[in-house]
């Protein structure tokens, strides 16, 4: 028997409804899926999951339901309540976490089945923070559904707080404040339902932040080349930031010294590195490495300066660099590993024809330890495509 599984959507606030709809969670043969807008012809359910509610659950909604469970924006028991995640933006936070809970009569105080997180750049703008938020409910949605039944929960334990609602006037800016300083205020407010404002000599003025991306629109606007022994510095620095935003496992500190050995080494191996570089800065900003894991099968990992980030050059730079390493070395396979909050890596590798693959330690190889809590593999399995 299937299980019954529904998702509530609120009215009022379907800005999660294209994502859910277009996500296959390839579980058909468990469940009987199923999307409702109307919580009172939701009844005698296995599972229900209200996403983005944003009215209190009745009790009698609760007890005609086996489980109800929230996708709730924050490390729980920390920011309960309404707009979890705008509020950690607005106090500088770039970690967030999300928390699925059991849904019951007091406010986001139920038992948590499971946790995960992403990181923010600082850049993002309401629709980009909303579809990373989307991205995460699905996965962590997901993965308890593959579990389920057998999967166990634990009481919420630590101090709590709790964030009242967010309402137009909180898109108020203040004139005497710069930009800068309220920079966090712009992101999060959307330029359709709640749009920034601010009053000035009595009138009001309605602010709307877009994001200028993609500047760099032709390949013809950057190159790839082989790398130099001179790039090392260029490496060490990525790396450094790398490591700083939690991208690798080790927080082992590097020295120049050993850096510069290590990438003879590669340079001498059968690893490819290549140079990212802008034609009209004449600026090196990244770098694309081939490592060989196995007879031709290649790992490959890719580093971008942060002043290149939301440019869409580190997938250009990484389609040009696969294209010039099919040409030269003709590999059977290339595979990357991904940590799960690092979305910027996501894009860039699906955009590329990667494609996300359940990691067997027989089948498949690579460089480092893989901990599939932490991280995803992708493989590109025929790279003739290209």
């Amino acid at each position: 028997m299937k299980y019954k599984i529904t998702f509530l959507l609120d009215k009022t606030n379907l800005w999660f409804e294209k994502q859910l709809r277009n996500y296959d969670f390839k579980l058909n043969n468990k469940y009987i899926f199923k999307i409702s807008k109307n919580p009172n012809n939701i009844k005698n359910q296995d599972i229900v999951f209200p996403l983005s509610y944003t009215k209190i659950l009745t009790e009698s909604f609760l007890e005609k339901n086996n489980l109800v469970l929230i996708v709730h924006p924050s490390k729980l028991p920390k920011d309960k309540g309404f707009a979890s995640l705008q509020y950690q933006i607005l106090r500088n936070k770039n970690k967030v976490f999300m928390s699925l809970i059991k849904a019951e009569k007091k406010i986001d105080a139920g038992p948590i089945y499971s946790q995960n997180s992403f990181i923010l750049d600082g850049t993002e703008l309401s629709d980009e923070i909303r579809h990373i938020q989307g991205l995460k409910s699905l996965d962590i949605m997901h993965r308890f559904l593959i579990k389920y039944p057998k999967i166990k929960s634990r009481k919420q334990s630590g101090r709590s707080n709790f964030n009242k609602r967010r309402y137009h006037e909180d898109s108020e800016l203040n004139v005497n404040k710069t930009i800068k300083q309220q920079f966090n205020n712009l992101r999060i407010n959307d330029n359709k339902f709640y749009p920034s404002f601010f009053y000035f000599k009595g009138k009001k003025y309605i602010i709307k932040i877009f994001k200028e991306i993609n500047k760099i629109k032709s390949t013809a606007a950057i190159s790839v080349r082989s790398a130099k022994i001179d790039d090392s510095k260029l490496l060490l620095k990525i790396h450094n930031i790398s490591k700083q935003a939690g991208f690798f496992s080790s927080n082992n500190t590097i020295t120049f010294k050993d850096h510069v050995e290590w990438f003879k080494n590669k340079m001498k191996s059968n690893s490819k590195v290549y140079i990212g570089k802008i034609y009209k800065k004449k600026k090196d900003f990244g770098y694309v490495r081939f490592d060989e894991t196995k007879n031709k099968i290649y790992q490959v990992s890719i580093g971008n300066l942060p002043n290149f980030y939301g440019k869409g050059l580190g997938s250009l730079m990484l389609e040009m660099a696969i294209k010039k390493f099919i040409k030269n070395d003709k590999p059977k396979k290339i595979t990357c590993t991904i940590k799960k909050f690092n979305i910027r890596s996501y894009k860039c590798f699906l955009n590329n024809g990667f494609v996300k693959t359940k990691f067997d330690q027989k089948k498949h190889f690579i460089i480092n330890k893989i901990n599939p809590k932490k991280e995803d593999y992708f493989e590109l399995t025929n790279p003739k495509i290209i």
